[in-house]
């Protein structure tokens, strides 16, 4: 905006001064209050948001979490709401102060919180364009639940200030790009065991960070390091169960863990191939085993509860990953169910396992479950102790149980 003053005054006569004066003040004082009311009002809660901020502001919502957020409770119908602020159906509205709602004449129900042009909070049965949060107020007790954020919740500065401190690590940061580059170094899928690091990883020469290896129950940890690679070659970086990490050009070798596969040429690493899985060398000693029931006499009659059967040689602890039973004889058509306990008495307490109504035609008869369970023989007596239901009215059923466990020492 501008403005045009009358800034010659000699030789007029003294009315027409005077006039010439007053109409300078006038526009001045007009322009002083388009000021203000671009910049906001006396109490600071409306303001014109110019247009650059509205881009920014480009959608309804609150300015910070927990701005103008309801309480759990309003003691004697009066609510109070803290200080916030929020950009509403295209108005800036914000209040310092807390405010005081009383919600006598609210009726029980879902009701709702919105703010008005000066950033006063009021509540109302209705939902408006100036909602933010909607409650259910009960007026016995005079509690306030289900409390839902109806807009966006739009970026503070104190959400600024606190994504650069992080908890988790004790870590402080002066940038948001400071903080999003240290997740991408130090955390990915396999996490930061055996990690490459980059800081030490030159011309042939690969970095990688330290980790902690398990073989049974032995843990190993392995410091950070490097190692120098073949030029012009494909290398296989691996670890052992000592925790060694070594490299190699011919394959990654049985019984190792392998890490990454690294292409050289002219004196330099061209590609970087991570191998590494959440992966145990070992198991106990005995490593993975399938265990089966012998299908001769694993039979369980129409209408039958709780048939028992006991698998020995099994385990005394360890874990099972794959369950298959197959029907391999029989022609039933109906469900039966499958429990398996931690003591030959079978009882609830001991229970590891249970799955009900399995579909004996579906899948051709072959019911198969791949979620892990923990299996421990309170007995110690390396069995496996199963109940069997069959809930077809006519048919027995015969079945094998095929279990595919890691057996721990």
């Amino acid at each position: 905006m501008a403005i045009d003053l009358v800034k010659i005054f000699s030789g007029l006569a003294g009315t027409q001064y005077i006039t010439n004066h007053d109409s300078n003040y006038t526009i001045i004082e007009d322009a002083i209050n388009t000021l203000l009311l671009a910049l906001g009002s006396t109490s600071g809660a409306n303001a014109q948001v110019p247009n650059g901020l509205q881009q920014i502001f480009d959608r309804d919502g609150i300015i910070g979490k927990g701005s103008y957020l309801p309480p759990s409770t309003a003691p004697s119908n009066l609510m109070t709401i803290p200080a916030g602020a929020a950009w509403v159906d295209f108005i800036f509205a914000a209040k310092a102060t807390t405010s005081v709602i009383d919600l006598t004449a609210i009726s029980d129900g879902t009701v709702y919180l919105n703010v008005d042009s000066l950033g006063e909070p009021n509540v109302t049965e209705i939902l408006t364009s100036k909602s933010l949060y909607s409650f259910t107020w009960t007026t016995a007790g005079d509690t306030i639940t289900n409390i839902v954020l109806l807009v966006d919740i739009l970026f503070d500065g104190n959400d600024y200030n606190d994504q650069l401190d992080s908890a988790a690590t004790g870590l402080a940061f002066e940038s948001t790009a400071e903080r999003l580059e240290s997740i991408e170094l130090n955390v990915d899928t396999a996490g930061k065991d055996y990690k490459q690091d980059l800081s030490t990883t030159t011309g042939l020469t690969f970095g990688y960070f330290g980790g902690s290896i398990r073989n049974d129950n032995v843990i190993t940890d392995t410091a950070t390091g490097t190692t120098v690679l073949a030029d012009d070659d494909t290398s296989f970086i691996e670890v052992d169960d000592a925790g060694v990490v070594t490299d190699n050009i011919v394959g990654f070798t049985a019984g190792q863990i392998p890490l990454f596969t690294v292409v050289t040429a002219s004196g330099v690493i061209t590609s970087v191939t991570d191998e590494r899985t959440f992966a145990i060398i070992g198991g106990g000693g005995s490593g993975s085993s399938t265990l089966s029931f012998n299908s001769t006499g694993n039979v369980v009659a129409s209408l039958t509860n709780n048939e028992a059967f006991d698998l020995t040689s099994f385990l005394d602890r360890g874990i099972m990953y794959k369950i298959t039973i197959t029907e391999t004889g029989g022609v039933s058509t109906g469900t039966y169910d499958v429990r398996f306990y931690g003591k030959d008495t079978k009882v609830a307490a001991d229970l590891l396992y249970s799955i009900d109504g399995i579909d004996s035609t579906a899948d051709s008869r072959v019911f198969t479950d791949r979620m892990v369970v923990f299996y421990l023989d309170a007995d110690t007596t390396a069995e496996l102790h199963i109940l069997m239901d069959n809930n077809d009215g006519a048919q027995s059923m015969t079945f094998t149980i095929d279990i595919q466990a890691e057996k721990f020492a």
